[in-house]
């Protein structure tokens, strides 16, 4: 993450025309990316506005993301968007407490948490489109 955001967000911001402010950056990913796009909009908070988390895969690293969120420096106009498939937590309470434990975290900072259940989704492209 450290080289996305000190070595390839840079060049891109130099060679297109983009909006190189945190208020006009996003990051978003999917199960493992999505795990990373919201430890970017975490940790690199000062670079990032938003993110879409589509089903993160939290259950990896729940304990580490907990101390890295206790750390965090947050703005309090920072959105993430979070989608999971209903059938990929369907009877799984885990994914459902990590969730709501961040959405919580996140709103008590005065941040901008959306979820997202698809119906019938599951953890795929397919769901996340």
């Amino acid at each position: 993450m450290a080289w996305l955001v000190h070595d390839l967000k840079p060049t891109i911001d130099s060679k297109y025309a983009t909006y190189p402010w945190r208020e006009a950056t996003g990051i978003g990913g999917s199960s493992m990316g999505g795990l990373m796009s919201f430890y970017g909009v975490m940790a690199f908070n000062q670079y990032f506005f938003k993110a879409a988390c589509l089903s993160p895969s939290f259950v990896f690293c729940m304990n580490q993301l907990q101390v890295e969120w206790d750390n965090a420096q947050i703005d309090n106009d920072t959105n993430v968007f979070f989608i999971f498939g209903e059938r990929e937590i369907k009877d799984h309470n885990i994914p459902l407490q990590q969730l709501d434990y961040f959405n919580d975290q996140l709103i008590n900072r005065g941040g901008k948490s959306y979820i997202h259940i698809q119906k019938n989704g599951k953890h795929n492209e397919g769901c996340w489109k």
